[in-house]
């Protein structure tokens, strides 16, 4: 193996990555929306679901720019597997701040691992996350803090 097949193998694993956590992270806002009352909060979940998911397209989208064939919904580990087990536990209906205050941790991880963009990643890899995915990122992240200080004033 080249070291240029060794450096795009590398790339392609980490964007997989990325898109693993997109997926995971709608997969936990289906089971987060199932727990949530408030019906404009429900909608609001529902948008953020909608744009982990098209963050994973892009991603997905570069990898196969790349040669590389990108993960699909069920072709990863949840990295927030505990998040998703204690939304999905039939005998544990956490209260909706709960659930809000552990999306909002969930989305700050992901913002610092868009943050942290490893220096293996070409630069149209590089440019993709810095320009398209960490905007959307930083302004979910905002918009769950918001969401949740919303339901603490409740």
């Amino acid at each position: 193996m080249t070291d240029s097949n060794f450096s795009k193998t590398k790339i392609i694993h980490q964007l997989n990555r990325f898109v693993a956590n997109e997926l995971s992270a709608a997969d936990v806002y289906t089971c987060a929306i199932d727990n949530i009352f408030h019906a404009d909060v429900r909608e609001k979940l529902e948008m953020v679901h909608d744009q982990h998911l098209e963050r994973a397209k892009l991603l997905q989208m570069r990898i196969l720019d790349l040669g590389g064939m990108p993960r699909s919904k069920g072709d990863y580990a949840l990295p927030n597997y505990q998040l998703y087990q204690l939304l999905e536990a039939s005998n544990c209906a956490p209260g909706e701040k709960v659930v809000l205050m552990a999306l909002e941790d969930e989305e700050a991880k992901s913002l610092e691992d868009y943050r942290h963009i490893s220096c293996i990643l070409d630069e149209a890899s590089a440019n993709l996350i810095l320009t398209d995915l960490l905007p959307g990122q930083t302004k979910i992240r905002k918009s769950m803090k918001t969401l949740r200080q919303s339901l603490d004033a409740l």
